[in-house]
């Protein structure tokens, strides 16, 4: 925009009222977008440090599944082997029984563990996103 169509012009130059309104008017936008902008820096920071702490969460939940997956294989081969053993000696069937029935029940209880993990681990991906998303 030209100066000359701005202002009107007076004797001794533009006409100083409205140029100081006028100054006054963009200092008061320029104030409002620093405000907001400062806003804005400020949940931006916010939500990265939200993010960092569900990816370490999210870090940490996978490497316990990655453990209790493990632990799992571990234990369900050595329920194959005592399943094994048990067919194999049927005298002593009772003991290898207990001994298969409590190799069960840990399985059984890894794997429920294991399903709560990567439940949990995609509740935090989803969470994630969904910060990642706002951003």
């Amino acid at each position: 925009m030209e100066n000359s169509k701005l202002f009107q012009v007076c004797e001794q130059g533009y006409n100083c009222t409205q140029v100081d309104e006028y100054i006054a008017a963009v200092k008061s936008e320029y104030k409002k977008l620093y405000e907001y902008s400062k806003k804005l820096d400020s949940a931006v920071k916010e939500q990265r440090e939200k993010s960092a702490a569900v990816v370490e969460e999210n870090e940490k939940l996978t490497q316990q599944s990655a453990e209790r997956e493990k632990k799992i294989l571990e234990l369900e081969t050595a329920l194959s082997k005592a399943k094994n053993s048990a067919e194999k000696s049927a005298p002593s069937g009772e003991e290898n029984g207990a001994q298969y029935e409590a190799l069960l029940k840990s399985v059984s209880t890894m794997q429920m563990l294991s399903e709560e993990v990567v439940r949990e681990n995609r509740e935090l991906r989803a969470k994630l996103e969904a910060i990642k998303a706002g951003l």
